[in-house]
């Protein structure tokens, strides 16, 4: 009789266990598959490139000429005034200003509009 109880009382230990290791792995189930879910919507809407093909922006050939141009003028305008600091007058200190950027930036040409 002792033997029966030994052996109920053993099945009801080994079920308590199956019982309890059943819950705890539906547990980290779950709650692996929350975090995964989490992950993947914080990481689809915060910006993060993971998944996601990277773009180079186009670039805009009228923006790209009007920085140039901007550039070209400022600098022939302060290489100028140096020049005219110097001595030179304003026409002769315009033209070099103008000659030493084309040499100075070959690749930046003034582009007409």
């Amino acid at each position: 009789m002792q033997e029966k109880m030994g052996q109920k009382d053993s099945l009801a230990v080994a079920q308590g266990i199956s019982t309890f290791i059943g819950s705890l792995f539906m547990k980290l189930k779950s709650s692996t598959l929350f975090c995964l879910a989490a992950a993947l919507i914080v990481s689809s809407t915060s910006g993060c490139n993971l998944f996601r093909r990277s773009k180079k922006p186009k670039e805009n050939p009228a923006i790209a000429a009007e920085v140039e141009t901007e550039y070209r003028l400022r600098w022939v305008d302060r290489r100028t005034g140096e020049l005219v600091a110097q001595g030179k007058d304003a026409g002769t200190a315009k033209n070099q200003a103008e000659m030493e950027f084309g040499e100075r930036y070959p690749v930046l040409k003034e582009r007409k509009k």
